[in-house]
């Protein structure tokens, strides 16, 4: 669950979060965010769009081992970009992209990106093929580093 103000300037913002999730397959029990940041759009051209953003947020996370939960608290810089752009009539993809590192240890860093395809069935329905690729540098759990989900879906906007 998320909750995100936003306050534009333009096409631009500056914005604040909070963020909940849990994560049975790593054992996390919460992940909890709180965070601030500044998003700047490079390009606009109807609904095709590039943004970055840089930002500051605060992680809780508890993940709970047979022997000894661990809890982590950090502070992080992230840097996003977001991304839209229609490929025809019925076809487009976005994309997010974050790179997130630890304020106080460069070494501990976490990459993601999700690009998606969307084909329009209509202005309400879409099929989506979707790729999302995370990266831990340090996992604070004994897990992979490096973990990759591919998605087909149907997407309804009521």
């Amino acid at each position: 669950a998320q909750i995100r103000y936003n306050y534009l300037i333009g096409d631009d913002s500056f914005f604040s979060f909070a963020q909940s999730q849990s994560v049975k397959s790593i054992s996390m029990d919460h992940r909890k965010l709180f965070g601030i940041g500044y998003r700047k759009n490079i390009f606009k051209k109807n609904e095709n769009y590039f943004d970055l953003s840089l930002g500051l947020f605060y992680e809780d996370e508890l993940y709970n081992q047979k022997i000894k939960p661990i809890n982590i608290y950090n502070y992080r810089y992230s840097l996003s970009s977001f991304s839209n752009f229609n490929l025809s009539t019925n076809l487009r993809v976005s994309s997010s992209i974050y790179y997130q590192i630890k304020t106080d240890k460069s070494r501990d860093y976490r990459f993601f990106i999700e690009p998606k395809l969307f084909f329009e069935i209509d202005e309400n329905k879409s099929f989506f093929l979707s790729t999302r690729n995370r990266y831990h540098s340090l996992p604070y759990m004994p897990v992979k580093k490096n973990d990759t989900e591919t998605s087909i879906g149907i997407q309804i906007i009521f």
